[in-house]
């Protein structure tokens, strides 16, 4: 019963984003782009088509008589051989009306049936809006941080480009090796590869968005926001997270649920007592001077010695069993997932933590010693070229786990139905 993030249906993209290529640019920031993600998502026409058949649903469930009456007519002419010598016909008919009416409570069964399904269709578009909201948000970092590992990443070809060019000045002059050369060829030559990769990996999320948003790539805008908010007090505890468990929209969908398999067992008990039908019909037949008029009152129920209804009994009895094991499945593994996803947040803040105070600050002093040490002529360009790398992998690394971050505890207030300031 737990859900994947990212669920897109790409023939329902390609069918509606056509409608949407030349729309204007999106919100860039994240507060302004939930309430118009909430409004422009790929689920949208599969909510639509369940809201239609759950209405034809409730509608039968609330007509006045589940069975319809049957009116029956009939017709003929008659003609005695005897005493009729001129063969004479006379003419006959007759007309009824019947209707079978449940007496078990099946259309109270019925109609409780119904409403339990709708008030499942409201709590799954809850859940669905809640995951329209987890996944925008989760684009929406990702294209955030890596706009910032494109500007990272071309920083560093600017600075071994620049380290490329003085060696070979350097090597011209004598002061600088050919095996110095290769080294500061090397380097920027692995600082454009990251950075091509840094820019494909930015695109193919832009068209992920655009895609999951009913627009084309060009719609989307550079993000703007804040990644690093580590620093900040949650506005939560895990206590209280943990006690939103019991009303989420996915423990009241499968409570919906086993309403609905619960009236829906009912259903199929009170289907074994049989319905009763009641109909009335008058004739007119016999010759015009003693012509009979003849009105009855029949009443017709079935005995239920051969068919009890085990199948329908059976497979309802069976899904209900279901529905209650997927909520006692669901609401274990939602306490669990909430546990994990807690303590790997406590772990990333502490990992971000241990990045922006102790390795950056370090990695910018041996930066600055490195230098220094160059301009007096106590550095070599293998020292450098090492700093830089230092300094270059550990914001690659405090990026990647931001974005983690990010999506941990974004993933960690869907659990538990949490909505903070930025959720429309």
């Amino acid at each position: 019963m737990l859900r994947k993030i990212y669920i897109f249906s790409p023939l329902l993209s390609g069918i509606f984003i056509s409608f949407y290529s030349s729309a204007a640019l999106i919100p860039a920031t994240l507060p302004e782009l939930l309430p118009y993600a909430v409004k422009n998502n790929v689920s949208l026409p599969v909510q639509q088509a369940q809201l239609n058949a759950l209405t034809g649903e409730t509608q039968s469930a609330e007509a006045l008589l589940f069975n319809n009456p049957v009116i029956d007519w009939n017709s003929g002419k008659r003609r005695n051989v005897a005493g009729n010598p001129d063969q004479v016909r006379q003419s006959e008919w007759g007309a009824g009306i019947s209707q079978t009416f449940e007496v078990a409570g099946q259309q109270g069964y019925r109609q409780a049936s119904a409403r339990s399904a709708m008030n499942t269709f409201r709590e799954e578009s809850l859940d669905t809006r809640n995951q329209v909201v987890l996944t925008t948000s989760i684009l929406f970092y990702q294209i955030l941080v890596l706009q910032e590992k494109v500007r990272l990443e071309s920083d560093a070809v600017a600075l071994y480009s620049r380290a490329e060019s003085l060696v070979a000045r350097q090597r011209q002059s004598g002061s600088a090796t050919r095996l110095d050369n290769n080294l500061a060829t090397i380097e920027r030559q692995l600082a454009s590869n990251q950075l091509l990769a840094a820019r494909q990996a930015l695109q193919d999320t832009r068209n992920e968005l655009a895609r999951y948003l009913l627009t084309s790539e060009d719609a989307i805008p550079e993000m703007r926001g804040d990644f690093d908010n580590t620093a900040k007090a949650l506005p939560y505890t895990y206590v209280s997270l943990n006690a939103r468990l019991e009303n989420t929209p996915g423990v009241r969908t499968l409570e919906w649920q086993e309403k609905s398999a619960s009236a829906e067992l009912d259903l199929q008990k009170a289907a074994r007592i049989p319905d009763v039908t009641l109909g009335v019909s008058y004739t007119r037949d016999g010759p015009d001077n003693s012509r009979e008029d003849l009105t009855t009152l029949s009443v017709s129920v079935p005995l239920p010695f051969f068919q009890r209804n085990e199948a329908g009994i059976g497979q309802a009895t069976t899904a209900l069993t279901r529905s209650q094991l997927n909520l006692n499945t669901f609401r274990n593994a939602q306490k669990q997932q909430l546990k994990n996803q807690w303590n790997k947040l406590d772990n990333l803040k502490s990992r971000v933590e241990i990045l922006n105070k102790q390795i950056l600050p370090a990695a910018d002093m041996n930066k600055r010693l490195t230098l220094l040490a160059q301009e007096s002529g106590q550095s070599s360009l293998p020292d450098v070229l090492l700093t830089s790398q230092q300094i270059l992998n550990a914001q690659r690394t405090r990026l990647d786990t931001l974005l983690e971050y990010q999506t941990t505890r974004l993933t960690l207030e869907n659990i538990a139905n949490w909505r903070g300031q930025e959720l429309p």
